[in-house]
């Protein structure tokens, strides 16, 4: 393997001036001469596996000269790892190429997919099991907090709660996800306020009422898909 070829002879020992092609004709006396030397100069070659080179890159170098490899990597979804000299990204990464190497080198990019915070606004709302980050190329599905009084209406990716509800993050999604909880109130017998939310016989039992001392009972037994409301009553009248 040669390293370094000849630049020309020289008449001193620090190699300045013009390089000395041979002897003239008359010159006599013992003649030293000194060689320089050029570093040879070998081909740098980067294999991205889907990434991208940001900015400028080494494609060549010399023996005898450090040069750094480009860092500034990139791949949507994923973190760069550095660069391997083989194509299966085994041993150790290498950060640049010293002064003892030679020899034209390929480098190749490793990646790992990456993993981005999640940040789930809950609104008062209680998480069992709270989701604080992702991983790129994963499927998430996000959780379902509780509220006591409230029913959870799904997340959304603006305080205002308006749009589509979001379930779950995409495998190809990517950046870091803020979430906001959206609740609706319930009544006091579980549903939504603003319906009917009325006391009495759900239809599930019989109820006996008895309108004033001393009188027969009424018995109300409601049919399972209706609701009674009892208002008020007189003596010896029911009226609902």
């Amino acid at each position: 393997m040669i390293l370094c070829v000849i630049a020309g002879w020289y008449d001193n020992k620090e190699c300045k001036g013009s390089p000395v092609k041979g002897l003239n004709k008359g010159d006599s006396g013992d003649k030293s001469f000194y060689a320089k030397w050029t570093p040879n100069k070998y081909n740098i070659s980067y294999v991205v596996n889907g990434g991208a080179i940001q900015g400028d890159k080494a494609e060549s170098y010399e023996f005898n000269t450090e040069t750094t490899l480009p860092t500034e990597v990139t791949k949507s979804g994923f973190t760069f790892e550095g660069w391997y000299t083989s194509s299966d990204l085994s041993g150790d990464p290498v950060a640049k190429i010293t002064v003892k190497d030679y020899g034209n080198k390929t480098f190749y990019a490793k990646w790992s997919p990456s993993v981005y915070s999640v940040t789930l606004n809950t609104n008062g709302g209680i998480v069992g099991d709270n989701l604080t980050s992702y991983t790129y190329g994963d499927v998430t599905s996000l959780p379902t907090p509780v509220r006591s009084g409230y029913k959870f209406e799904g997340w959304y990716v603006n305080a205002d709660c308006t749009g589509d509800a979001v379930t779950s993050i995409g495998s190809e999604e990517t950046g870091n996800k803020v979430y906001y909880a959206k609740w609706s109130l319930l009544s006091s017998d579980g549903d939504h306020a603003g319906m009917s939310n009325t006391s009495g016989s759900t239809g599930t039992s019989t109820d006996t009422v008895n309108p004033t001392p001393g009188s027969d009972p009424v018995v109300v037994n409601p049919t399972p898909t209706k609701k009674v409301s009892l208002k008020k009553f007189t003596a010896g009248k029911l009226k609902y």
